[in-house]
């Protein structure tokens, strides 16, 4: 395989071949070179002919079992968009193939278990070779992590730029979404195969970030949005256990990019400075799926509740979940991912500003998408932060350029939200300042 800019990594499987017809349509798709990889010729060259993209891009049979086949697709790409999961089975040789050859990585994967280890392995190693190491870059947590990132904005351009984070609340709204066998696969393989001492910690707060802070979560049966109205209310949902540790993630590189700029005698850019600006001491974060009523907020948490301990305890149930879930390479219909749709709306207020007496300011912040969440959606989030790695390197943030195993906001930031709103047909992104006065 020749050298490329975007190598897709299992373009054969379900979100794959999305991501590969996202990007085979792309209005850039001139500027940059892609190459597509699967276990299977016969799948590659169906691929190519379904997506046209017959002398436009190369297809490479890849086994992502065996460690030639990985080291020689990766080291002749700039950037890998790696679609293979359960990443806790297959995605660590990928990302040590990248940070050893300095390619960029970006993934899906929604395994805070198998984060933890890559950062534990490769983070270091990545500032070395300048390898931007990005995982969860689709639905997981992409929303999460980049309106709180735009809420921070937003509040520095109006309160000034040492204005500093309190809490923030994010609200779910999804519908048409559905599960493929990929994902289910990935859900029962994390469960069958990951240590029940590294899943505990996983889900701990921090257990990403590394700096400690003070909040301490206790998961509830119903959330609330505030400042809103109509209210949104809901209940805790398994999506936000890797979302808040992203989220949580990204305050912590703040911290120690903040504490490092203060000890290094070199002068940011303008740009480099928002990134060393913290959230702050008093942030706190939490998420939860929005319902039309409290007892469907209350029965939904009891159904998650007593179908994780289920499968989570007992192979019968990990056995008849397989028997009636789809199976890996199946999915929802063209038909019904088109008919999804994704809100997210964020609520984050400031900390209390002792020199103006305390007061504080609110930001709400929205994300709308069309599309199913789970793979329209996420295809497009993932190939465009591909994209900026490929074709914004130079416009991203200073961590993403130095390298290290990163989240979506401190390696993409604003160049993310840009890029998404160019495709104004499909996704909606805005924040707005709410006043004491309208409180």
């Amino acid at each position: 395989m020749s050298r490329v800019d975007v190598l897709v990594l299992g373009a054969t499987g379900f979100t794959g071949r999305l991501i590969t017809q996202h990007l085979a349509t792309h209005p850039q798709a001139n500027a940059f070179t892609l190459a597509v990889a699967g276990r299977s010729q016969k799948k590659l060259d169906a691929l190519v002919a379904e997506c046209k993209l017959q002398g436009r891009a190369q297809a490479t049979v890849v086994d992502v079992t065996n460690p030639e086949d990985v080291e020689t697709a990766v080291k002749n790409a700039r950037v890998v968009i790696n679609t293979v999961g359960p990443y806790w089975r297959w995605g660590t040789p990928v990302v040590s193939a990248c940070v050893k050859h300095g390619t960029h990585y970006v993934d899906l994967t929604g395994e805070p278990q198998w984060v933890r280890r890559i950062i534990d392995a490769y983070d270091f190693g990545a500032t070395k070779t300048h390898a931007a190491i990005v995982p969860c870059c689709g639905l997981d947590s992409i929303p999460s992590d980049l309106l709180v990132h735009l809420a921070a904005r937003t509040l520095r351009e109006f309160a000034g730029p040492q204005a500093r984070l309190g809490r923030s609340v994010g609200a779910w709204r999804i519908s048409g979404g559905a599960f493929s066998g990929g994902t289910i696969a990935s859900l029962l393989a994390c469960i069958e195969e990951t240590p029940r001492e590294e899943m505990r910690n996983a889900v701990k707060d921090y257990s990403l970030s590394p700096v400690r802070g003070a909040q301490k979560h206790v998961p509830r049966m119903l959330y609330s949005l505030p400042l809103t109205s109509p209210g949104l209310s809901g209940p805790y949902y398994f999506m936000a256990v890797v979302n808040r540790q992203i989220v949580l993630r990204s305050w912590g590189l703040r911290e120690l990019f903040a504490k490092q700029a203060r000890s290094s005698s070199r002068v940011l850019a303008q740009r480099d400075q928002a990134e060393a600006t913290p959230y702050g001491p008093d942030f706190t974060y939490e998420e939860f799926i929005a319902l039309p009523s409290t007892t469907a907020s209350v029965i939904l948490s009891a159904v998650m509740a007593v179908g994780a301990f289920l499968l989570t305890n007992f192979a019968a149930a990990r056995w008849l979940f397989r028997l009636f879930t789809p199976k890996p390479g199946e999915g929802p219909s063209d038909e019904q991912m088109q008919n999804g749709k994704l809100k997210v709306i964020n609520v984050t207020t400031s900390a209390p500003d002792p020199s103006k007496g305390g007061r504080t300011v609110s930001v709400r912040s929205t994300l709308t998408a069309k599309g199913d969440p789970g793979y329209l959606v996420s295809s497009v989030f993932i190939a465009e932060c591909a994209l900026a790695l490929a074709l914004d390197h130079d416009a991203l943030p200073a961590r993403a350029r130095e390298g290290g195993v990163l989240t979506p906001s401190t390696a993409f930031g604003d160049v993310l939200i840009e890029r998404l709103k160019r495709f104004d047909d499909r996704f909606k992104i805005e924040s707005e300042i709410i006043l004491d006065d309208k409180q």
